[in-house]
């Protein structure tokens, strides 16, 4: 019992590890493109966490869907190469031949699942699908010529050889398809950033009433100085966009705002500003 709780809670701690840095890349990809360093928002291990359900699911139910069909596949795969190759030689070419053919379906796989035609060839897909393919290719060409590796190991010798195997290839599967889902967080966050950027002037209008003028400016922005009697705030300013609200910092932007050319506006949430909206 011991030993299913600590293999329980060392598979929850991964899996946790793994959604936090999908979430973390994803994140990061979104607000670079702002400019703004990710250390500023102040997110907890859950915001990351849920943050990575959108860029870990699709992947993951992928990657289920292929595990499941390798599985069906596998008896009438591999009867097939019996039949087909009775030696050695003959088997390592099928092997051989077999393994272009999981590097191509990974790339494909990988591919798949980019919405940018153009940009679907420069964001590193090939790379962590070659080393899914060839894990996938040296686990079959074990399994067809390596004798005894689809039974139980006689020799502790050979059981030990073949655990650093499985463990082996279990590490590089693992590589390749947490680096494969980081680049697609990484590009889902991108995506992210720029529907943010292009729907700012339909967002809900933000007035920004403050008692010290403040420096921010931007195409759209509206300053008027407020003369209205017992009023504490004596400036108020508009044509501003919530980006996001985040450890006691709210994230305002131009409805204007232009990559590379304007400001993001990070103010405290404090008793010196009031903050309204207005839908659109």
């Amino acid at each position: 019992m011991l030993a299913l709780i600590t293999t329980v809670a060392s598979q929850a701690a991964l899996i946790t590890a793994l959604l936090y840095y999908f979430g973390w890349v994803r994140t990061r990809a979104t607000f670079d493109y702002f400019g703004v360093d990710v250390s500023l928002l102040g997110f907890s291990t859950t915001d990351y966490v849920l943050r990575s359900l959108n860029s870990a699911l699709r992947p993951l139910l992928v990657a289920g869907l292929v595990v499941v069909a390798a599985l069906a596949a596998r008896r009438p795969l591999l009867g097939l190469v019996d039949g087909l190759a009775r030696n050695r030689t003959r088997r390592l070419r099928i092997i051989a031949v077999l393994t272009i053919v999981a590097v191509s379906l990974s790339m494909v796989v990988l591919n798949g699942l980019s919405d940018l035609d153009t940009a679907r060839y420069t964001r590193g897909y090939p790379l962590p699908s070659a080393v899914l393919g060839v894990a996938a290719s040296v686990a079959v060409a074990r399994h067809l010529c390596v004798p005894g590796t689809d039974a139980r190991p006689a020799g502790g010798g050979q059981e030990a050889h073949a655990r650093i195997w499985a463990l082996t290839l279990a590490t590089l599967a693992l590589a390749g398809a947490v680096w494969g889902i980081a680049l697609y967080a990484h590009q889902l966050g991108e995506q992210r950033a720029v529907q943010l950027a292009g729907q700012l002037r339909r967002d809900a209008q933000v007035l920004l009433y403050s008692v010290d003028r403040l420096a921010i400016d931007g195409p759209g922005v509206v300053v008027d100085t407020l003369t209205q009697d017992g009023s504490r705030y004596a400036y108020r300013y508009s044509g501003l966009r919530l980006l996001i609200r985040s450890d006691g910092r709210y994230l305002f932007v131009p409805a204007g705002w232009r990559k590379g050319v304007d400001s993001v506006f990070v103010i405290d949430a404090e008793q010196s500003v009031r903050i309204d909206v207005i839908a659109q």
